[in-house]
């Protein structure tokens, strides 16, 4: 809920990454309310690499019914960067994605980490 996987934790993707990781938290059977170190490994995994579990997603419109889809597989945050920073069409957009990728394990978290 703190924002632990920074891509997603600001601007328009907040909202609906927020829903997507609410419904993996409940499929996988994990707290999305707790620190980061508190999650247990197979949700972190998950929340950084994808999963292929299907997950449903339900939210209130602005018009206040209730609405849901169905993901057939969570991409995980790993994958939604490779994939924007492959599918951007401007340059700033690309090195905004560049700023997550590290050829070499950042020596402090070992990798455990997705922020710039």
């Amino acid at each position: 809920d703190e924002g632990a996987i920074h891509p997603w934790s600001h601007g328009h993707t907040k909202e609906y990454f927020g829903r997507l990781i609410g419904a993996l938290s409940e499929a996988l059977g994990f707290r999305t309310d707790i620190p980061w170190a508190g999650l247990p490994q197979r949700a972190k995994k998950a929340l950084l690499y994808g999963h292929k579990i299907q997950t449903e997603v339900r939210y209130r419109n602005r018009y206040g019914r209730e609405r849901a889809y169905t993901t057939p597989a969570f991409e995980g945050a790993v994958q939604f960067v490779k994939r924007r920073h492959t599918e951007a069409e401007s340059d700033s957009s690309r090195e905004r994605f560049e700023g997550y990728m590290r050829e070499v394990p950042c020596p402090t978290c070992e990798g455990t980490r997705l922020k710039p």
